[in-house]
Formats: C-alpha cells, structure tokens, sequence
C-alpha cells in the first residue's frame, strides 16, 4: 500500500469519523446521569476489631476496588499516568483529535487495528457506563461523544481522579489504591518512584504484564 493512497484512505476515515461526531452529538446519546456526577465506593471489607481486614466482597462486574482522593496520590504517579495515558489530557476537551490521527495512520499502516487513541476521559466512558470495548468505529464514536459532553459536568481533576480508581491492572484489582495493596501491600501514598512507574505501565496490558503470571 504506498503512502498517497494510505493518505487517502485516513483522510476520508477522519472525515467519516468527525461527520458522525458532529451529527451525533446534535442527536443522540444524551450523558448518562452516572456520568454527570461520578460517586465511586469501595468494595464491602470486613475487618476485626484491631482494624485487620478479614474479608472484602468482590463484585463480579468491578472486582476489588479502594477509592482514593486525587490530592492523595503521589504526583509522580499522577505524572507517569499522564505522560503513558494521555498527555494532553489538560489540553483538549475529552478527545484528543492528534491522537486520533495518528492511530487511524498506525492502523491503515498495520492493516489492522493496533491502536485506538482513546483519551483518559474516554476511557472513564468505558469503565463506568461499559461500552463494548471492542475498537469499532460506530463504539468509538458513540466513547468520543460521551467523553466531549462529560467535560461540560466535570473538571480535568474529577475525572483523572475517577479514571484512577476505575482503571483495570490485573488481579482483579480496579484503581490505584487497590492495584498498590496487591502488588506491594501498601497503600498508594507510599509507593516510590519505581513502584508508580510499575503500576503506571500496567493498565496498557494488565495481564501481559502481571508479575504473577509472567515475572
């Protein structure tokens, strides 16, 4: 496939892409009300009476899950998830739309969808109403649309901070604070530089990179 028709080929998909965005966002998927103020909880623990956890009741759907405050995870793992996941997150409105050019190019280039440019906020989409996660154009459409109205409900700090306790890292662990108590038996706000680089890179194939599976 030489270069002029690849061009071709990621010029009409953008223009096919930012067609259906403009017309759908006029018409449908109105923001669900989950999304326009995200309460998240725990996962149900049982402790003793010395405050030792005996027990957590797992959901099938959302597994372990501990949620954290933004302003008590360290910033170099604020920082790390950033620079891996989006690192324009603070600049664009919910899509990042360079992003979205450069994987249509890495697509066509590949024959074949190795890459879907979602941004943080798209990815919240994801994880907290679960669209079919499969990468097909109208499921990406329906994330990108969601992902720009939800920016008009929340700001970039709520929902970094609902990404971070939603994201998947293996195990059965969803969001930080659980991920930090199942790889180190700690909580986040003591993790160091290297463990943050860990669980940041984590999320990009959680279980590829399990250390209980593969070391």
């Amino acid at each position: 496939m030489n270069v002029i028709f690849k061009l071709i080929i990621v010029v009409a998909v953008i223009l096919f892409f930012l067609f259906n965005i403009f017309v759908a966002s006029l018409l449908l998927y109105p923001v669900p009300t989950v999304l326009k103020s995200i309460h998240l909880t725990d996962t149900v623990k049982i402790y003793d009476r010395n405050g030792e956890l005996l027990y957590e009741v797992l959901n099938k759907d959302t597994g372990r899950q501990s949620f954290i405050v933004l302003d008590q995870i360290l910033q170099n793992l604020k920082d790390a998830f950033i620079s891996i996941e989006d690192k324009n997150f603070y600049e664009h409105g919910g899509v990042d739309f360079s992003a979205i050019l450069r994987a249509i190019w890495q697509n066509v280039s590949a024959g074949k969808i190795v890459s879907g440019g979602s941004t943080i906020t798209q990815q919240v989409v994801r994880n907290i109403i679960g669209i079919n996660k499969k990468r097909t154009f109208p499921q990406k459409i329906k994330e990108s649309i969601l992902a720009l109205k939800i920016g008009k409900f929340l700001d970039k700090d709520e929902i970094f901070e609902a990404y971070l306790n939603t994201i998947y890292f293996g195990g059965l662990a969803y969001g930080v604070e659980s991920a930090s108590w199942q790889y180190f038996d700690k909580s986040v706000v003591n993790l160091d530089i290297a463990e943050s680089a860990f669980l940041a890179g984590l999320p990009q194939s959680p279980n590829h990179y399990n250390p209980f599976h593969n070391f």
